[in-house]
């Protein structure tokens, strides 16, 4: 069985599944396409990927959000078309939990900004 754990505010994080949480993007600056993958994309998520990738080249080796997270719903924006690594990356696992210790908060703090500023 897999326990909770504690985030930075000590609350706990449950680890059971995929909790939607958002982490696991928030550490992605790009999403990893694969070349062959590229090439299969429908054209319109392949022209934003590839803009984003002119613009900002750096970005891939970054730790920020990915640019199809939408940081106030957490849910990616191109899921059906999310990258290969996207779909084999497993809740639970211990890098998951690693990114939900580290980044779940952070993520909460923006979303209750957000919230506050209307």
């Amino acid at each position: 069985m897999i326990h909770p754990t504690l985030d930075a505010d000590h609350r706990t994080i449950p680890l059971t599944g995929c909790q939607f949480c958002g982490a696991c993007c928030a550490n992605v600056g790009a999403p990893p396409f694969r070349d062959e993958e590229m090439a299969s994309l429908h054209a319109e998520v392949r022209y934003i990927v590839e803009w984003f990738d002119r613009r900002d080249p750096h970005r891939k080796g970054d730790i920020l959000p990915c640019y199809f997270l939408n940081l106030a719903s957490r849910k990616c924006l191109i899921y059906e078309h999310r990258p290969q690594a996207c779909r084999d990356f497993r809740p639970t696992s211990h890098l998951c939990r690693e990114y939900r210790r580290a980044f779940v908060p952070c993520l909460d703090r923006f979303v209750m900004d957000m919230k506050n500023r209307h």
